[in-house]
This record gives C-alpha cells, sequence and structure tokens, in this order.
C-alpha cells in the first residue's frame, strides 16, 4: 500500500510539472512576447481566435472514474509539438511529436466545433459514470469544458475527443 502511494505521489507531481510545462508556461510566453510586439494595437474582441499558425495552440484532456476506472492525462502545446499522455492506473508515461498536418488538423476541429462559444459545464447524473475536462488554449483565448458519460453535450466536442484520441501514442 505504502508504495502504491509513493507512486501516486511521485505520479502526480509529474502530471503537475508536465501542466506548467505544457499548459501554462505557453500561455506566459505568448503573453510577454503578445505584450512586447503589440503595445500599441488594438486587440479584437472577437470570441472566435484568429486562425494563423503562429498562435499558441495548446490543451489539457482529462478522462477519469468510471465502472472500470480510468486516470488518464493528456497535454499538448504547439511549441514543443510534444503530445504526453500520463496512465495514472497503469502508472505509464508515454509522449510523441505531432506532425504539423496533425495539429492543423486538430486546430480546424476545434475552430469548426466553435469549442470558445460552447458551455462552461454539461451535467448529467448517473452511477460509475466517467468525468472529463478539456482546456484549450489557442491565441488569446483559454476555456475548460467539463462533463461526463451522463451528459448531453454537443457532437462536435465528441468530434474534437475523437481527433485527441486518434493522436494518443502508441
Amino acid at each position: 500500500m505504502e508504495e502504491l502511494l509513493t507512486n501516486g505521489l511521485r505520479m502526480s507531481i509529474i502530471v503537475c510539472l508536465l501542466v506548467v510545462n505544457f499548459v501554462l508556461m505557453p500561455n506566459i510566453i505568448f503573453a510577454q512576447q503578445h505584450n512586447n510586439t503589440n503595445e500599441n494595437t488594438t486587440e479584437s474582441s472577437s470570441s472566435t481566435p484568429n486562425s494563423t499558425e503562429n498562435s499558441v495552440f495548446s490543451f489539457y484532456f482529462k478522462e477519469e472514474g468510471g465502472l472500470l476506472p480510468v486516470n488518464i492525462y493528456v497535454l499538448f502545446d504547439n511549441l514543443s509539438k510534444e503530445f504526453v499522455q500520463v496512465n495514472l492506473i497503469t502508472d505509464t508515461v508515454s509522449e510523441r511529436t505531432l506532425q504539423n498536418a496533425e495539429t492543423s488538423n486538430l486546430r480546424d476541429a476545434i475552430l469548426a466545433a466553435q469549442f470558445f462559444d460552447l458551455r462552461s459545464a454539461y451535467v448529467g447524473v448517473g452511477a460509475d459514470i466517467r468525468n472529463y475536462l478539456l482546456t484549450i488554449t489557442y491565441g488569446t483565448n483559454s476555456k475548460t469544458i467539463s462533463w461526463n458519460d451522463a451528459s448531453v453535450v454537443p457532437e462536435s466536442l465528441n468530434n474534437i475527443v475523437a481527433e485527441i484520441t486518434n493522436l494518443e501514442p502508441d
């Protein structure tokens, strides 16, 4: 039991480091670059990000719970191009570098889904359900959506998750 707790703590630390590296740091770097290069420009008030290849693009996806329990975290940012999956049940970390086309396909699916216009939470009630959390940062926009297996969610959200799942390392 003590070994299990030690491994769980070690994986929690790894996940925290990955979140800092792949989610928070790109946002900080982008904010610094944005402030330095655009001091005299006016920001657009649109809720839809512009689709430039140089915009910061990152996501954090979490899936946990269920009758057959899962506890998986997936992280990606376009600066490092590293796609990292952490499975806390099997105590494994896998990663791979995404190709530009894969990143573009995922970004296009997110824009087509109008992710930034979706609700922040979709609530459903049930037993032994899996919970999901997806945070996406694109340019200056960032949004988190939570839902579970019993939730009624837009098909576009399921399409984004399918795109992420298709990218998982072998």
